[in-house]
């Protein structure tokens, strides 16, 4: 079914590439005022010979490679959605149900004035952060300050940037 259409379209297409080298080239005038060269003549006819080609091709194989497209694409979206989402919703929803149980026995905890006993995983942060914290009280400012003087700073320079700009262009 491909196989007529396509022989013939690179056929014509070979012949097309191997006349190339044996265009002299000579200008022709168009209207007797722009010169243009044959090479683009020859381009030209090529181009349009081609879009004629795959206007032909595409009419007769766009449904085919459409559906194509579309069972492919079903399948990937299947395997996605079978091995991926679905299970991946599950578990989501598993620990959503076991963060809203264990903010409901804090709650219940608080209320009754106990204080609950970490996890390991809660406890791991304030491992890991402890050296950082005492650093900063060492030295008297909190990360939100230095960030806020660092930013401070960044705009006192863009500031200081556009003055200068200002200046020149006057």
């Amino acid at each position: 079914m491909f196989t007529f259409p396509s022989r013939n379209f690179f056929i014509f297409f070979a012949l097309g590439l191997k006349t190339i080298p044996s265009i002299s080239n000579p200008p022709i005038g168009f209207v007797g005022v722009i010169l243009i060269p044959g090479f683009l003549y020859y381009y030209f006819f090529l181009f349009v010979y081609l879009l004629v080609v795959v206007y032909l091709l595409r009419k007769k194989f766009m449904p085919e490679f459409a559906e194509f497209l579309i069972e492919q694409s079903k399948a990937v979206g299947g395997m996605i959605w079978t091995r991926g989402l679905r299970p991946m919703a599950g578990i989501a929803a598993r620990g959503a149900a076991e963060i809203a149980a264990r903010q409901k026995e804090m709650e219940e905890a608080a209320e009754r004035g106990e204080r609950k006993p970490l996890t390991f995983w809660e406890k791991t942060p304030r491992v890991v952060t402890a050296p950082t914290r005492w650093a900063y009280r060492a030295i008297g400012l909190t990360p939100e300050e230095i960030m806020k003087k660092r930013l401070e700073e960044e705009e006192k320079e863009e500031q200081e940037e556009e003055k200068k700009k200002r200046k020149q262009r006057s």
